[in-house]
């Protein structure tokens, strides 16, 4: 696959290209890849909503299959030159028009439009690939105690698992406050368990249901109107 494809997609067909490798059994299981995440909320003076950095902690089987592919750290040395990193950044921010980047926005139940992904940067820690970039609100929205904001990272087919294991940090917030509804990983497992029984197992790769939502922590963000 070409460096100039979308820098998510280029993840999964590697790990998936491994799973294969590993027989049925593993080509057959869901998530292929796990990315631990961070949320940064950026608020402006008005002490609305403005951009969400957004960072990944890719795993070290992914990590090293996208080393490979781009031809970056050839040496072993567990680090990247300047021009690693902004190829590694380029890459992963390389996205197809209709990849949503995963992260998801709702106010009162609607959703709420990202921008594309801006200032992107990577590097390689510990042997794990460390991606970030920012999303921008176009429209940039206050949250109230009737008009909370959330917010879920989740890959809706599930064939990437997002770990939000991060602190939720937020920057230019007086009055706001943050919780994490965590996701009920039972109820999710027997959900998927149940529309796994509907398809024939044949079929479960090519038509595996889209329950990424299911695994996906909410995060909530409410601010003092008084503000």
């Amino acid at each position: 696959m070409s460096m100039g494809q979308s820098g998510r997609r280029f993840a999964r067909i590697g790990a998936a290209v491994l799973a294969v490798a590993l027989g049925p059994t593993g080509a057959l299981a869901h998530p292929h890849v796990f990315v631990d995440t961070g949320l940064n909320l950026h608020f402006d003076e008005e002490g609305r909503l403005a951009a969400i950095r957004v960072i990944w902690v890719y795993d070290e089987f992914t990590t090293l299959w996208l080393l490979d592919e781009a031809g970056l750290d050839p040496d072993f040395s567990g680090s990247l030159t300047d021009e690693e990193r902004d190829t590694l950044a380029r890459l992963d921010t390389n996205w197809d028009a209709d990849f949503k980047g995963d992260l998801f926005l709702w106010q009162g139940g609607e959703g709420v439009a990202l921008s594309r992904p801006m200032e992107p940067w990577a590097d390689l820690r510990d042997g794990r690939a460390v991606t970030s970039h920012l999303r921008a609100l176009p429209e940039r929205m206050r949250p109230g105690p009737g008009a909370a904001l959330e917010i879920a990272a989740y890959d809706p087919t599930f064939f990437t698992a997002y770990h939000l294991i991060r602190p939720v940090e937020m920057q230019g917030a007086p009055g706001c406050a943050v919780r994490v509804d965590e996701a009920d990983l039972d109820a999710a497992y027997a959900q998927l368990e149940e529309r796994l029984d509907a398809i024939p197992p044949d079929l479960w790769e090519a038509e595996f249901p889209e329950v990424g939502h299911l695994f996906a922590d909410r995060v909530v963000v409410t601010c003092d109107v008084s503000g």
